[in-house]
């Protein structure tokens, strides 16, 4: 099975040193979602993706939803005069802005696809995509993956998205960012205990206890 590895580079900064236990990670083709506490690194380690990419030269699509989504899309709506997508976000819900802002992606995502029709490898990034989503736009949201699979069928492609609902987490491919071990999430109740677990840990050991792998694949 095809799989793309990537080795997070040390810095300087102590904090960020202690993120991850082995900084060597290695990702199937198809979704995976990174899981883990608040500050946890699991933007920093989509960031480190994207660096791999860039460096490999892999096409790389890459939403950040905190700096691309909300008042930043609002304005780039205005900006370009689309009347039409700066409306539908000011006037919905916040997660109905969300799931709009996202099918916007979704049509540069299909173009992306298209402009590299015959890669060998496609990598897609999504940060902090399902905040404020209900169960329909999570589920259309896991179609869309499908569908981006099936029909590229003749590439490896990656989707590794960050998530903290469990509606977009449970029964994937979930990676503890901390251990670089994969797990598997049936029911809420695990994934609670998962998360609880890692806010104790860093309360009293300072990150550095061993992880509880009974979900481990």
């Amino acid at each position: 099975m095809s799989s793309l590895k990537i080795t997070m580079p040390a810095n300087g900064n102590t904090e960020d040193s202690i993120l991850y236990e082995n900084p060597k990670f290695e990702f199937n083709t198809g979704v995976t979602v990174l899981i883990g506490r608040n500050g946890a690194g699991k933007s920093t380690l989509l960031d480190g993706i994207k660096n791999h990419c860039n460096n490999k030269k892999i096409p790389c699509f890459h939403y950040d939803n905190y700096k691309d989504g909300g008042d930043k899309a609002k304005s780039m709506y205005g900006a370009i005069g689309d009347m039409e997508s700066l409306f539908n976000t000011l006037f919905h819900s916040e997660g109905e802005q969300i799931y709009y802002n996202f099918c916007q992606q979704a049509n540069k995502l299909g173009g992306f696809f298209k402009k590299h029709k015959g890669a060998k490898q496609i990598v897609v990034l999504l940060d902090a995509l399902d905040s404020g989503l209900d169960c329909e736009g999570i589920h259309q949201m896991l179609q869309l993956f499908s569908l981006v699979i099936n029909d590229n069928k003749e590439t490896d492609i990656y989707i590794v998205l960050t998530a903290n609902n469990f509606g977009l987490l449970r029964n994937q491919r979930c990676l503890d960012v901390k251990t670089g071990n994969y797990l598997i999430f049936r029911n809420y109740e695990e994934f609670e205990i998962f998360i609880l677990n890692r806010y104790e840990e860093e309360r009293k050991n300072g990150g550095k206890n061993e992880s509880n792998d009974r979900n481990k694949i």
